[in-house]
């Protein structure tokens, strides 16, 4: 009996023994298949069914190892045969393959990924480098909206992909960065972006200050006489000094400068004369009647009911007689007068220190005929090639209120103000609804629009708004009446409670405005371009223009844009959007201006529509950090 007992032990630990041999190779091909199958690129299902059946094997065989302490003596040979027969099943013969074959897909799935992991190095190191520089840009308060909103979408994919790596999930590594451009051309571009972007922050957060006050006309010697303060913008680490000096010009410069603003007057009044008769649809006629100018104004955003507003206005200016006969191009004479401004205002100094000195600049002067934005220097206007601005010369302090409006979290409100209280300004319709409709599409997660069309514009309306001071942004179109004589009483035409027309004027602006709104107004003189009893007159709305400008200043505005003429057309539309998309992604107002410009004159090279808006205040301003 002793033998039987040995042969079965043997028999036994044989067995034991072979149940482990087998579990090391087992558990080998279960990880196999398991990463390959967590992996996902390599298809692995037959080896997972075969893997699945050997896991089963050994588990019966594990249980009818542990059940052979519970079988009687005379049940342990059957119970040895049936483990044996567990141990002995056919799919073992295959283990060693199917190791050798998931070795081999896991060898491929390693070739293929080997790029991607390269790849996924190289992001990783360019976004780190671009995040630094983005850092930095961030310190110089640099408009980097778009650069960040870029790193962080690019920053996402990334961040999935290697959290896919560490839980070795290669298809959705894959995936991710299959999300990123081919190349890395796009990460060099976001970089000289933000480089460019913070070497031009450092240069234009930087301003000089020029006063230039005209005397009265020398009757006697029929010249006038300019004196000039500059303060220039300060270097790191300086001040900037105070320098002073004059420049002396003939009557005829002067007169010959007011000549060429008369032509520009000229060349729009006939523009507009054009465009209120293909409005009527008939030929172009010197002026029209209001009744016929009257339209209904739109009341979506899709509705376009002045076809003039998509007609380009080509304002071209007959040479004088003799002169050759050709006609001569309005950016060719404007570009010439400000040559001529620039050569004969500016001192031999300022003319050097403007050409070799980028930085923002502000003027104050008490000469408001003239386009000083305009003054051409270094083959390129002033407001094309800096940050540009006008401060007004007020009779009262400004009311003293915060420096800047800053996004904190909240969204900004914009207050879209269209005013027309005889209906005869329907393109100033077209204009707000064209901002409504961009503003919503392209910044609704940021920004909230209020719009006040014809109807809803009173004066009693405007009082509570200005009063209770709740918009960072209020634009308006529409009328204005423009006083030459008392500035402090041109103002923009509303409604009365009657429906009559009612001047909201400048005085009262600047003693109701609360808050620090950034204000633009797009506002022409009342009646000029529609009364068939007078000429079609815009005349040049400097002077006036700055007054009702200078009333949000002084009743704290941020900053204010007039217009120095009335142009209601698409490229204005879209001048006004283009800025406030510069300001919306964290430009200086003058920096959001000055790229508003260049793109409107890009877009639209034969019309003057980007030269048609001054900036009052500080052009370092902000909107939105």
């Amino acid at each position: 009996m002793a033998k039987p007992k040995i042969d079965s032990v043997k028999r036994l630990a044989g067995l034991i023994l072979a149940i482990e041999d087998k579990r090391g190779p087992l558990d080998e091909i279960r990880q196999l298949v398991e990463q390959l199958q967590r992996g996902g690129i390599m298809t692995v299902s037959g080896e997972a069914v075969i893997v699945k059946r050997l896991a089963d094997r050994h588990t019966v065989a594990m249980e009818l190892l542990r059940s052979l302490g519970e079988t009687s003596n005379n049940g342990i040979e059957d119970a040895l045969g049936q483990l044996e027969e567990v141990l002995n099943a056919v799919e073992w013969s295959a283990a060693g393959t199917i190791r050798d074959e998931l070795k081999r897909k896991a060898q491929s799935q390693a070739d293929i990924l080997r790029p991607y992991l390269d790849r996924l190095a190289k992001w990783r190191a360019l976004i780190d480098g671009v995040q630094q520089l983005l850092g930095e840009g961030l310190k110089a308060h640099a408009p980097v909206f778009t650069e960040q909103r870029d790193v962080q979408r690019y920053e996402a994919s990334i961040s999935i992909a290697e959290r896919a790596l560490r839980e070795q999930q290669y298809l959705l590594l894959i995936q991710s960065l299959n999300q990123l451009p081919e190349g890395f051309e796009v990460v060099e571009t976001i970089r000289a972006r933000l480089q460019e972007k913070i070497k031009r922050t450092e240069q234009f957060s930087r301003q000089a200050d020029l006063l230039l006050l005209q005397s009265p006309l020398d009757t006697q010697l029929r010249r006038f006489h300019y004196t000039m303060l500059m303060r220039t913008a300060s270097e790191p680490g300086s001040h900037g000094i105070n320098i002073q000096d004059s420049s002396t010009l003939v009557e005829q410069d002067r007169v010959a400068m007011r000549e060429v603003i008369q032509q520009v007057t000229d060349a729009i009044d006939r523009g507009l004369a054009r465009e209120f008769a293909v409005r009527r649809g008939g030929s172009a006629a010197p002026a029209m009647a209001a009744s016929d100018a009257t339209t209904t104004p739109p009341d979506d955003s899709e509705a376009t009911t002045t076809p003039a507003a998509d007609v380009p206005r080509r304002f071209d200016v007959e040479e004088e007689e003799g002169l050759g006969g050709n006609p001569l191009q309005l950016n060719t004479l404007l570009q010439n007068m400000g040559d001529l401004m620039f050569r004969l205002f500016m001192p031999d100094w300022t003319q050097r220190y403007l050409q070799d000195t980028p930085c923002a600049l502000m003027i104050t002067t008490n000469d408001l005929e003239l386009p000083w934005e305009l003054m051409y220097c270094n083959g390129n206007y002033l407001c094309l090639e800096r940050p540009i601005s006008r401060m007004p010369m007020g009779r009262a302090l400004p009311r003293l209120k915060p420096k800047s409006a800053v996004m904190d979290g909240r969204k900004l409100r914009f207050l879209l103000i269209y005013s027309d209280p005889e209906n005869t300004l329907p393109s100033a319709g077209t204009e707000i609804n064209t901002l409504n409709r961009h503003l919503n599409d392209e910044w609704k997660d940021r920004i909230e629009v209020i719009m006040l069309d014809r109807q809803q514009v009173t004066g009693a309306r405007l009082n509570e708004e200005l009063r209770l001071g709740s918009f960072d942004v209020i634009h308006y179109a529409g009328h204005a009446s423009f006083d030459n004589k008392s500035p402090e009483l041109s103002g923009l035409l509303v409604a009365d409670r009657e429906g009559r027309k009612e001047v909201f004027f400048a005085q009262k602006i600047r003693r109701l405005l609360e808050g620090r709104p950034l204000v633009f107004l797009n506002a022409c003189q009342s009646g000029r371009t529609a009364n068939e009893e007078a000429p079609l007159r815009t005349d040049y709305l400097l002077e006036p223009a700055e007054g009702l400008a200078s009333a949000f200043l002084y009743g704290g505005a941020l900053a204010c844009i007039g217009s120095l003429w009335p142009i209601y057309d698409k490229p204005a539309a879209e001048f006004a959007v283009e800025f406030y998309r510069r300001a919306l992604e964290g430009y200086m107002l003058g920096e959001a201006m000055r790229l508003a410009r260049i793109e409107t004159r890009t877009k639209y090279p034969e019309q003057i529509t980007w030269a048609a808006f001054a900036l009052y205040g500080d052009a370092t301003f902000r909107l939105a950090h």
